[in-house]
């Protein structure tokens, strides 16, 4: 985020940096101040008659590309540009806890070393930091061993799990990665499934934490042994959506014991068949028994379709897309009659099955596009549907 003036002012003579956000919050109390490099970038806090120090209340980005390129006059420029150039260059990927690894390295500068070495530790140690870090504690922690920084975060360290930090590859360092740091202190099952591989991808690892019910999947457990390298969190998607339809179809089908019976399932290649044999076995099924459970009305999709694409609105279309297309889409009727989601046949440029989804804050989202038999559409069909879902979404 760029601070502007009047919102902020950069001090030549102390090369200090003032935020004036009273406006922005509605608050008097929205007024800070970042002393200098040289003075360890303390956040202050003005109080009734003083400035108190208080580095909980600013985590705002001080080095960046954006900020780089601001005019030199800018304040927030004049300000990143009294930090050395080599600091900056470390600090940059940093867009969560950036101002506390700006204060280790202005404290301890072979901190860099860390930063260099293990950044996704170098960051884990930053965010320990106390509320007001001295020279002292600074020192103290980023001297210690990686396990040590890892035990004060995770509660565990071991060298196994340095290891495990050591394989991580791309994360991005925003604020989005940080959580995805805390939900492994509370899933740490998901490490401990992973640490075989040679490399692990930060969009795997992070897709996982947020469905660390997977690994109850003998099938996901022994497609992790053997991942392929490329796009591995994309095939997890895919595996996770393949699973999600195999439950659907068990509910529909009133299977018992489905959830327990996927689950031991050893390869994912057998849960695709499962997810055949269900589907062939839900499209069979007479449209009548169906309508006698549900009814035949479906509530009607909110946006309305195009010459070539048309809305799904009774159980009886829904049942006969599924049969004539020969995939799962039959086992939608929950989702379709709760408006968690909405189904369109589309019969130009291909024939195709189209999902989408509608946002709390009403805009469209795109599920799933599938020819017959689940293939994939061709990048036409694509075009026309997201042309279509940007059109709707503008209304």
């Amino acid at each position: 985020m760029i601070v502007d003036p009047p919102y902020c002012r950069y001090f030549r003579d102390s090369r200090r940096l003032c935020f004036d956000l009273r406006r922005v919050y509605g608050a008097p109390w929205a007024v800070f101040r970042l002393r200098s490099w040289e003075e360890g970038l303390w956040v202050e806090k003005r109080a009734a008659v003083c400035w108190r120090r208080d580095e909980a209340a600013f985590d705002y980005v001080l080095v960046s590309e954006e900020i780089s390129a601001l005019p030199t006059d800018h304040p927030l420029r004049a300000y990143h540009d009294t930090i050395p150039e080599n600091v900056a260059d470390l600090a940059k990927p940093f867009r969560q806890h950036q101002l506390r690894v700006l204060q280790a390295l202005a404290a301890y500068p072979q901190a860099s070393d860390l930063a260099l070495q293990s950044p996704l530790i170098f960051w884990i140690a930053a965010s320990l930091l106390p509320g007001a870090p001295g020279g002292k504690d600074v020192v103290t922690l980023f001297s210690q061993r990686r396990a040590s920084i890892l035990e004060r975060f995770f509660g565990h360290g071991s060298r196994s799990l340095v290891r495990f930090f050591g394989k991580l590859r791309n994360p991005t360092f925003e604020p989005r990665d940080f959580t995805a740091l805390k939900k492994l202190k509370a899933a740490p099952e998901v490490a401990w499934n992973l640490r075989h591989l040679p490399a692990v991808d930060w969009a795997l690892l992070r897709f996982l934490l947020g469905r660390p019910e997977l690994f109850r999947f003998r099938a996901v457990r022994e497609l992790l042994r053997n991942l392929p390298e490329n796009s591995p969190h994309r095939l997890i998607m895919n595996v996770e959506r393949l699973l999600r339809d195999v439950l659907r179809l068990g509910e529909i089908l009133r299977r018992g014991h489905a959830l327990e019976y996927v689950e031991t399932l050893p390869t994912i290649d057998e849960v695709a068949q499962v997810h055949e044999r269900w589907s062939v076995e839900l499209n069979a099924t007479h449209t009548q028994r169906m309508i006698e459970r549900y009814g035949d009305d479906l509530p009607k999709p909110p946006f309305p379709g195009t010459d070539s694409i048309f809305p799904i609105t009774t159980v009886t279309e829904l049942l006969e897309e599924g049969r004539t297309m020969q995939h799962c889409v039959g086992s939608y009727i929950e989702t379709l009659r709760e408006s968690r989601t909405y189904i369109y046949t589309m019969r130009k440029p291909e024939r195709a099955t189209v999902e989408i989804h509608r946002l709390a804050d009403g805009k469209v989202r795109l599920g799933q596009c599938k020819l017959s038999h689940n293939r994939q559409p061709s990048q036409e069909t694509m075009a026309a549907v997201h042309d279509w879902i940007s059109s709707i979404s503008k209304k």
